[in-house]
């Protein structure tokens, strides 16, 4: 594991859901969601919290 604080990761979790709340906001329904692939790539890599030593 890395000597990073763990608030740090917190603090990135918090804001991987900040963004992946804009980036859907719009969507009335997840079919819609699905088929926007910009959107659906940018949610796919907010939700992936990478370890920055």
């Amino acid at each position: 594991m890395s000597e990073r604080d763990i608030t740090l990761y917190i603090v990135d979790i918090l804001i991987a859901i900040d963004r992946i709340k804009r980036y859907t906001e719009n969507f009335n329904n997840a079919s819609d969601f699905h088929r926007s692939e910009l959107e659906w790539d940018a949610v796919v890599r907010a939700s992936g919290i990478k370890d920055t030593k």
